[in-house]
């Protein structure tokens, strides 16, 4: 699962780039765009999405970390109590008419990218009525229904890999290999987003220490479980890469939620160029 901070948002939301990758331990988690040096392995912007996709009420500037952001002190990150964690399987968005090949970039060029994305072009596009099929498969907030190829959760969006992983195998039960993946991701997010918010490169580093610690302690059930997804024969590679970098991950997963034929096919009706 890809994880990051949000694009654009109120004044008083800070951005948060982080990358995630779940289909391995250690956990790998880095700053994307203008947090990042540029080793990012699959990072995007969160957007705390409403059940249709994002809004402008909830997305935030990613392109500063703002001056007030407060420093994480290191002795307060560590893994809660997820004593009370139960997992609960949300299925994926599969949909291979929801986007053309021309929505998927634009949304990526408009809402995340550091050199092209700006809030009026991230809403314009995001408040297209051509684009509302497609925006609700890339991108749905952790309590949709249905899980699209990015999840906006608080302070941080992901890749949806479980959900890439239902969709390749075949299997979207409550009981799959994706569920597993699902349930020990949600557990580590349980574990770790209270004691150690993500808001610099430091407070990241803390985050991605805080998974690693929660894997072997006190989600080590959820991790034990998860079914080994290593065979090169069963096409999961679209769902784990490697990918080298985020831009190239979200390329890579985008289609196999939400199809991606070319934008002539749509006659226009798609036409993300159009805000």
């Amino acid at each position: 699962m890809g994880v990051a901070p949000r694009p654009y948002s109120s004044d008083t939301q800070k951005m948060r780039k982080v990358a995630l990758l779940t289909l391995s331990l250690p956990l790998v988690i880095s700053l994307y765009a203008a947090c990042s040096g540029g080793d990012d392995t699959n990072a995007t912007a969160d957007a705390g999405a409403d059940a249709n996709g994002p809004n402008e009420a909830s997305l935030v500037d990613k392109r500063p970390i703002l001056p007030d952001v407060v420093e994480q002190d290191a002795a307060t990150c560590f893994p809660g109590d997820v004593s009370g964690f139960m997992p609960s399987w949300t299925p994926p968005v599969h949909d291979l008419n929801a986007c053309t090949d021309v929505q998927i970039a634009d949304l990526f060029a408009k809402c995340f990218d550091k050199a092209t994305s700006n809030k009026a072009n991230c809403t314009a596009w995001l408040n297209n009525a051509a684009n509302k099929v497609c925006s609700a498969c890339l991108y749905t907030p952790e309590t949709a229904k249905a899980l699209g190829v990015l999840v906006a959760h608080t302070g941080y969006t992901s890749i949806n890999v479980p959900g890439c992983e239902a969709i390749v195998l075949g299997d979207a039960t409550p009981t799959g290999c994706a569920a597993k993946d699902q349930a020990q991701s949600a557990c580590l997010s349980t574990a770790c987003a209270a004691n150690c918010p993500v808001s610099d490169a430091a407070s990241l580093t803390e985050f991605n220490n805080c998974q690693n610690q929660a894997a072997k302690n006190q989600c080590k059930t959820y991790t034990a479980a998860r079914c080994d997804l290593s065979d090169a024969g069963n096409g999961l590679s679209v769902c784990s890469g490697p990918y080298a970098d985020f831009p190239a991950y979200y390329a890579g997963v985008a289609p196999v939620f939400c199809g991606g034929k070319p934008a002539a096919v749509d006659a226009g009706a798609g036409d993300a160029t159009t805000d």
